[in-house]
Parts: structure tokens; C-alpha cells; sequence
């Protein structure tokens, strides 16, 4: 009902409309009025008893019917007033255009809390404020005071926009109708005081006019909604692609600016897109361009990608492409290449194939050839690369209606044809289920990120919680590392054979009864960095060295932290063999639990080759994230090396991940580092455990 309330309103009522057409109340009513809304309009002004031709009221109480939907587009001091009046006069939805609320600082967020505390008692739902407003070119409904859409109207289609600054919105637009791109609706959400783009992503996800959406997406403060909206989408087989800006430190800082928010930690947002099923683009021009190839020509069936150029350098361009990628651009079969070749001699190469440019004067070869290529059923997509021979209307006429025959025989493939073009012919090709992107680079990104996003929509479908592993009986309440690896060993995690030692003579007979060589390490719970103040000592061989390593470290212990509290130190079997690996979990303030894994020592702390999820994982999903990371060849057997065993590692992640995420063992955090991953099994050498304390509520859930 959210996309109906919004987008397709019986009636609605503005605030602030202005007798002047040109100004920012006036282009509201405008825009409505132009754009052939079938709904009834009322407008409320203070003074006027017309304007634009309507009749004015001074209250909503005065109107003959309640009207559904508010535009409210006065200025900042005046719309808490403009939305006490739209309540009483029975709306049950808004959108507050009008600027100057959590954007402008302290006193800016109260006013917005005011306003959403003032909606929630009244069972009232608004986007904004600081927004540009909607419009639903399915339903003729332009409520924004958008210049772009008073001088231009995106066709109908099937994409749908939502972003939550109204400049950038518009920009999309603007592209989009440069691309030929048909909009079912766009939404420009603002400061987000109560509806956020989480909740039209979740309602886009059950609208039929919608196949496809899009979305520049700044900050988020309910992760979980956020969640809960992508995998709705996900399930409706609805590929969405997410623009997030604000990744930089500068970027976060300005989106605190814009929207009175700060954008959240930009890893975790990667590992929510890809646990969900969405496809994170880099710029808005492939944000479009992904929702063009899935929009007009379908996300490919498969990764592999077939390639027919009249020219050899841009067949090359292309196979660097979708190398860059990981788009397959397998070798034609030599039976397929016979025939070709005997369609058409001059043919070069296996795939991509190179036709020269005579192909250009000999389409219906062209035509054939492509035949013999789709009727493998070997590759999901084809790039045909065509470049001008697009300006002669004849050759193109010619070649639009090839490439649409191919497209009706084979309506699975996803086809992608280059060549210079205008806007009718293109118009043509979209009918017809072709995309056209002429530069090979951006083309084969597009088909590439299509063919990953129906991929991974696949993988958030199929993914179900997986058996629960083995796990404690109670809660962790708290100790040093020796308390937290014992917490763990109730979780399957055990660790080496280790002794807690209060003095040097226990050290000594502690390490002859496990076996030298051991290792030596200061337990305190005040002492979390234990190498940085020698706390720790590798490879001690017989008992004069035990000694000696526990005075030395006793001694260092005291004078690195006098008031610290010291439980003794451990004597620990020491291991050898095997990778160490890096085994985290904690809440985000955002997202809530994740669990992170990688490579332990400068692997994950120099070149943060770490792979982030949200908790809790399957140990199917776990063991992916580490075969994700680009060190995860040295645990694979790597130049001779043995392979380590993924499958305890994947059972400790997703041992950890249901700590974490389940509110019941009471963690914040768990650093397990090292983690000894070996050929057969793993054992947990350093632990920390941080217990959870209770998280500050939701402002939206206690503002009353």
C-alpha cells in the first residue's frame, strides 16, 4: 500500500503552493496539475482564494472530503503547523519538501523529531523533509517541485528510482532519459525523519509495475529494515542496484551535512549488499547502465559471454573487459568455428570473433553466424560491437531487425549491441529486448554486474540458516583470555593443551608435562595487547628458559600497567604447523552482528584482505567468505603447501557468527587471534571476549 499512498494517491493537498508557477511552492502545484494526476487537488494558502486556477482554502478542515496525501512545501518554521492542520484535516501520508531541519544542526533535529513524534500519535507515515518529493510516471503523479520534470517527463517503464538527494535524483533522470530508460517511479526520501529508502525498496518489491530498481543511497540507520527490503527484492526477483556515496572520510562527513546523519561503515554496507543479493555499482552511469541490460535485454542465464566485433581492437578491449570483471569469454567450439567460417571466411579468432569490417556490407552472413553461436546454448549473453554502421539507416534497419529475429528465436539471451544510434532506433532496439551500449568496457561491466546480480539473488534465495552448531549453555559474563577460550571449547572452539600458572615453579613442571617447546603469555584482562609489552614469549625449550620467561614477563607485565590485574601467566603447547587465520565478530551500530575472517598477521592488518558478513552464516557461506579474501590460495595449497582444512574454519566462523548475533550469549565482540587453521582441524591461540551491554534505543521507536 506504501507505493498507492504515495504514488498513486486519491487525492491530495498542498501547503505552500504559489500563485508564481516559477517558484518552489508553485512548481509543486505545477508539476500536479501538468502532469495529468487524475486525482483531486486541494490547495490551503493563507491569502490567495485562487491559485493556478484552483481554489484556495485557508485549513483543510474547510475542504469537502479528507484528503489522503500532503505536500507540504512552506517554509522550515511553518511546516509543523502545516502538519498539525493536514492531520486534523485526515490525511494519513506526507511528504515535507521544505528544508531547514536535522540538516541544519541541534536545534534543526529537534524540529524534525517534533514532527515525527506529531506524525506517530496521529498513525501518520511522511518522507522528507529536505526532500525533492516523487513522481510515479506509471500513474501520471509528479508531486516535486523539480525543474527537470516541469521541462522534461521520463517514458513509462519498469525502473525505479529512489535516492535521498533530490539534486542527485534528478540527475539520474536526466540520464536516464538520455539512455532511453523507461521510470515506473522515483522517490527522493531527504532527511528520512520517518519513511526511509529501505521502506520504498521493500514496497517496490511487491509493486508489478516495477522490474528493476535503483538507488543512490547515502547513510542508513536501520540496518536490519535495510536487510528485510533487499531480500524482499531479492525474492520478487527484482535485481536492485545500490550507489553508495559517503564511502571516503570527507564523503561521510558531507553526508552528515546533507541529511543530519553519518554514513555507516562502508564494509559492513558491501557484506549487507551481497548477503542480500544487491549489486553495489560505482558511479550513477553504471548504476543505469545495469538497470538498462537487466530492464531491456534480461540478466544473462550465465557468466559467459560470446563476442562478435568488425573491429580486432575492440574484441580485445572487450576480452580485457570481462576479464577484469570475471566474465567467461570462452573459446567457440572448433565444430561451431568450422561452420562459421565456411558462412564466412574472413572470420578471425575464436572469441571474441573478429569479422573485419566487411561484415558491415555482408549483415546477412552476420545474422547467420550469430545463429550458429546462440544455438549452443552455451553463453548467456552476446556483445556485438557494430560501431558506425548504425548511421546508415539502411544497414541499420537491416541490422536491427537481425539482431531482433535473433532475440525472438532465442528470448533467454541477453543481447548487447554497440553501434552509433539515435533515439528512435533505439527506441526500436528496447522493443525489441536489445540494449545498446556502445563503449566495450562499460558494456561488458553491465552485462557482467546483471549476470552477478541474478547470481547473487540466487544465493540470498537459497541461503537458510543451516544447522546450529554446537553452543553454550548460558551466557558469557566476562573474564580474561583464559576464561573466553574456555567459553569457546563449549562452542566446539578448543585451543592447545594449556596451564594457568602462578609462579615460576609451576611454569616449569606445567611445561614438562605438556612438552617443550611451549609458549608463554601474560593473562590479564587489563592487558588486551599482550606482544606490545612482551607479554608473550615463542619457543621455549627446556626448563631454565621457562623460568627466566616467566620472571621476564611478570616483571614487563607490572611495569607496562602497575594497577592491571594479573591472574598469572599460561604455558601453551606450542604449534607450528598450519596458517593463522583471523576470526572476528561484533555489532555494528548499523547492521547489527557481523563476522569478519581472513588471514591472520599483516594479511589482514596491513592490506585488510578480510571478508565481512552479516551473523549469523552457514560454515557453507563461512568457508565462501575466506575463499573470497585474495590470500585464500596460501590455505588451498599454494605452491606445493598443503591444504588446510576449510571446513573447520567454516564451523568456528559459524560458531562465532550465533554468538554474536544471538542476544542471548550477551557479546559485543570476539576476537579469536590467532586462529591455528591446520590440515585437519584448528585450534584457537588467542581469544578475546568483550561482554554485550544494552543498545540505546531506536530515536525513531522512543520519540513520544
Amino acid at each position: 500500500m506504501l507505493i498507492e499512498n504515495f504514488l498513486n494517491p486519491p487525492s491530495v493537498v498542498v501547503y505552500g503552493a504559489s500563485t508564481d508557477p516559477t517558484k518552489m511552492g508553485g512548481r509543486v502545484l505545477a508539476n500536479l496539475l501538468s502532469g495529468g494526476y487524475g486525482g483531486k487537488v486541494h490547495v490551503i494558502h493563507p491569502k490567495a482564494d485562487v491559485v493556478q486556477g484552483l481554489p484556495a482554502h485557508s485549513s483543510a478542515a474547510d475542504l469537502a472530503e479528507r484528503p489522503a496525501h500532503a505536500i507540504i512545501c512552506v517554509p522550515g518554521p511553518a511546516v509543523e503547523a502545516a502538519m498539525q492542520d493536514a492531520i486534523a484535516g485526515g490525511v494519513t501520508h506526507a511528504q515535507i519538501l521544505s528544508a531547514g531541519f536535522a540538516e541544519m544542526g541541534e536545534e534543526g533535529r529537534a524540529a524534525q523529531s517534533r514532527l515525527l513524534r506529531m506524525a506517530q500519535e496521529a498513525g501518520v507515515r511522511f518522507s522528507g523533509p529536505n526532500a525533492l518529493g516523487c513522481m510515479s510516471a506509471v500513474n501520471s503523479f509528479t508531486a516535486s517541485f523539480s525543474g527537470f520534470l516541469m521541462a522534461a517527463r521520463p517514458p513509462v517503464g519498469d525502473i525505479a528510482i529512489i535516492t535521498q538527494s533530490g539534486a542527485v535524483g534528478t540527475h539520474v533522470l536526466g540520464r536516464a532519459v538520455d539512455m532511453g530508460l523507461g521510470i515506473s517511479h522515483a522517490m527522493f526520501t531527504g532527511n528520512e525523519g520517518d519513511l526511509e529508502a529501505a521502506d520504498f525498496i521493500e514496497a517496490l518489491a511487491g509493486d508489478p509495475a516495477t522490474r528493476v530498481i535503483c538507488c543512490a543511497l547515502e547513510t542508513c540507520s536501520d540496518g536490519p529494515k535495510l536487510k528485510r527490503a533487499l531480500l524482499a527484492a531479492a525474492q520478487a526477483d527484482k535485481p536492485v542496484f545500490i550507489l553508495k556515496i559517503g564511502v571516503s572520510e570527507i564523503g561521510a562527513e558531507a553526508a552528515m551535512s546533507h541529511t543530519g546523519r553519518m554514513a555507516g561503515n562502508d564494509a559492513a554496507y558491501s557484506a549487507l549488499f551481497e548477503a542480500c543479493g544487491t549489486l553495489r555499482a560505482t558511479s550513477l552511469d553504471e548504476m543505469l547502465e545495469l538497470a538498462l541490460v537487466a530492464s531491456v535485454a534480461g540478466r544473462p542465464a550465465n557468466n559467459r559471454l560470446a563476442v562478435m566485433s568488425i573491429s580486432g581492437g575492440v574484441g580485445i578491449m572487450a576480452a580485457d573487459a570481462a576479464a577484469a570483471v570475471g566474465v567467461d569469454v570462452a573459446p567457440l567450439p572448433d565444430a561451431t568455428l568450422h561452420r562459421i567460417a565456411e558462412i564466412y571466411p574472413l572470420v578471425i579468432g575464436r572469441n571474441p570473433l573478429d569479422t573485419t569490417a566487411n561484415a558491415g556490407s555482408a549483415l546477412p552472413k552476420v545474422g547467420q553466424m550469430l545463429d550458429e553461436i546462440c544455438a549452443l546454448d552455451q553463453y548467456g549473453s552476446v556483445y556485438m560491437y557494430f560501431s558506425h554502421v548504425g548511421r546508415t539507416q539502411a544497414r541499420l534497419e537491416l541490422l536491427i531487425g537481425m539482431v531482433a529475429a535473433l532475440k525472438a528465436k532465442y528470448p533467454g539471451l541477453t543481447v548487447i549491441l554497440a553501434t552509433f544510434i539515435d533515439e528512435a532506433n533505439r527506441q526500436a532496439l528496447h522493443r525489441a529486448g536489445i540494449a545498446n551500449i556502445i563503449d566495450p568496457d562499460r558494456a561488458i561491466a553491465a552485462i557482467g554486474g546483471a549476470a552477478r546480480s541474478r547470481m547473487l539473488q540466487a544465493q540470498a534465495r537459497a541461503a537458510t540458516g543451516g544447522s546450529r552448531p554446537a553452543l553454550p549453555s548460558g551466557p558469557f559474563t566476562g573474564g580474561d583470555e583464559v576464561a573466553a577460550r574456555a567459553y569457546l571449547e563449549q562452542a566446539g572452539l578448543r585451543g592447545p593443551a594449556e596451564t594457568l600458572c602462578t609462579s615460576a615453579d609451576q611454569a616449569v613442571a606445567a611445561a614438562a608435562r605438556i612438552g617443550f617447546p611451549v609458549v608463554a603469555k601474560i593473562v590479564s584482562q587489563d592487558l588486551p595487547h599482550k606482544t606490545e609489552i612482551g607479554g608473550v614469549v615463542l619457543d621455549i625449550r627446556d626448563a631454565d628458559a621457562m623460568r627466566a620467561a616467566y620472571d621476564g614477563i611478570m616483571q614487563r607485565a607490572r611495569a607496562a600497567a602497575p594497577e592491571a590485574r594479573i591472574a598469572g601467566v599460561s604455558v601453551i603447547e606450542m604449534v607450528r604447523d598450519g596458517a593463522e587465520v583471523i576470526i572476528g565478530g561484533s555489532q555494528d551500530p548499523v547492521f547489527g552482528p557481523m563476522v569478519m575472517v581472513g588471514l591472520g598477521g599483516t594479511a589482514a592488518e596491513l592490506f585488510h584482505d578480510v571478508a565481512l558478513a552479516p551473523a549469523p552464516v552457514t560454515a557453507a557461506r563461512a568457508r565462501e567468505m575466506i575463499l573470497g579474501t585474495r590470500s585464500a590460495a596460501l590455505l588451498t595449497g599454494w605452491r606445493g603447501g598443503p591444504a588446510l582444512d576449510l571446513d573447520a574454519l567454516g564451523q568456528a566462523l559459524a560458531a562465532v557468527s550465533h554468538l554474536v548475533a544471538d542476544p542471548a550469549f550477551g557479546i559485543s565482540e570476539i576476537d579469536i587471534n590467532p586462529f591455528r587453521l591446520r590440515q585437519q582441524g584448528g585450534l584457537v591461540l588467542d581469544a578475546l571476549i568483550v561482554p554485550r551491554h544494552p543498545a540505546p534505543a531506536d530515536p525513531k521507536e522512543t520519540a513520544s
